[in-house]
């Protein structure tokens, strides 16, 4: 289950803000567009703790604390479902620690910040990750994990 879920990509202009949220699968899972996701603390998300998803596009996820996320602290996702990409969302400046702290996801390449096509619909482009920290993560595979050329299809731009 999620913590919390945009479940349409018409939602809009929603402001999710302060909240503490912990043990669920994913902590904010995002369909919609335009939203603001800043200054949450999600702990122990089975999955991830912020998903963009379903071309989720143009929403604004800044100043978040993910602890113990499983997969990745932010997963940035295209769909087999929507025909749209997931694009033009800025990610900047979260802290993300411990990452597959619980062991759960070693297979499976876990990371601070994973973007993969999850179908062959829409696809994650046109994103800016930025000023993003991992944290305290040993078990992750890496910071940043991309299926096939989706890296290239993304900025990271330097601070």
């Amino acid at each position: 289950t999620d913590g919390i879920h945009i479940a349409s990509p018409a939602t809009q202009k929603i402001i999710i803000r302060r909240n503490f949220i912990q043990d669920v699968g994913e902590g904010i899972d995002v369909f919609g567009e335009h939203n603001q996701i800043h200054s949450n603390e999600i702990r122990d998300a089975y999955i991830a703790g912020i998903k963009l998803v379903h071309g989720a596009s143009n929403n604004s996820v800044s100043n978040n604390r993910i602890i113990r996320p499983g997969l990745a602290g932010v997963f940035v996702s295209g769909s087999g479902v929507v025909n749209e990409n997931t694009e033009f969302n800025h990610v900047f400046s979260n802290t993300i620690s411990a990452v597959n702290d619980g062991r759960h996801w070693s297979d499976a390449f876990p990371a601070a910040i994973r973007l993969t096509f999850n179908g062959s619909l829409g696809a994650p482009i046109n994103n800016t990750f930025q000023n993003n920290t991992m944290l305290e993560s040993p078990e992750a595979y890496a910071e940043i994990w991309a299926e096939g050329d989706l890296r290239r299809k993304n900025s990271f731009p330097s601070p």
